[in-house]
């Protein structure tokens, strides 16, 4: 019988998460974005703009950049206002997984960091070589 496959692990603290995003789309968006990084729920995350709203036009530009799918179009675009201040955890991970130039094949959500279970090592790349994420 086979053991079962050991996964690397990265744990990523929220505030990292945070400063991570806030550079990535204050770039695209070519103004200053502050987001904090938020446990909606026990299998959710987002992510929420603190001095700005996201109209449809800027949710429209994140989503072409990420190449987001029809599902996370579907989940990001609020479906009863014409702005928001949250983007949520479909083009968050996204947006994530572009900056740190990997994927992962799952994630637990905790209330103090996010576990990204599975994640590549050899293509892992910090923002900038900010070492905020910690490898299990």
């Amino acid at each position: 019988m086979n053991s079962p496959p050991l996964l690397p692990t990265l744990k990523l603290d929220w505030q990292p998460i945070s400063d991570w995003l806030s550079t990535l789309v204050s770039s695209l968006l070519e103004r200053k974005i502050v987001f904090q990084a938020t446990v909606d729920d026990y299998d959710y995350w987002s992510v929420r703009c603190l001095n700005d709203r996201f109209t449809l036009a800027d949710l429209c530009l994140l989503l072409a950049h990420a190449k987001a799918s029809k599902e996370v179009c579907v989940s990001t675009i609020p479906s009863e206002d014409l702005s928001t201040v949250c983007i949520d955890m479909g083009l968050a991970n996204l947006l994530l997984s572009e900056i740190l130039r990997t994927n992962w094949e799952a994630q637990l959500i905790q209330p103090e960091a996010l576990y990204l279970i599975g994640v590549d090592p050899n293509k892992l790349i910090y923002p900038e070589g900010d070492q905020h994420g910690k490898q299990d």
